[in-house]
């Protein structure tokens, strides 16, 4: 898991996410599970949970890539420190995270 400089925002796979009360410990208050592949995950009561399903490569719909770039970048506005994750955190969450930054 990456934090971007500059940003509230972290970027990982499905292997570097805090379970339970360690995402707050941290300081991030909002999940974007990208992994269509991965067991959906809950996160607890306080934390923001969105699940965008999204496959690795072609396939996705553009409505799809658009919700998920658009939420993120909501929640960057918006102050709230956020984790975007996939399965590997090599494609598919550093692309969601970088469309929601240029937004």
């Amino acid at each position: 898991m990456r934090k971007i400089d500059g940003y509230e925002l972290w970027v990982g796979h499905a292997g570097s996410v805090p379970q339970g009360t360690a995402l707050a410990r941290r300081g991030i208050a909002a999940v974007v599970d990208l992994a269509m592949d991965e067991t959906p995950r809950t996160f607890g009561r306080e934390a923001i949970s969105c699940r965008f399903p999204l496959t690795d490569g072609g396939g996705n719909t553009p409505g799809l890539v658009v919700a998920a770039v658009t939420a993120v970048a909501g929640l960057l506005q918006a102050r709230v420190p956020t984790l975007v994750y996939c399965s590997m955190g090599l494609s598919r969450s550093p692309s969601v995270a970088a469309g929601a930054l240029a937004l």
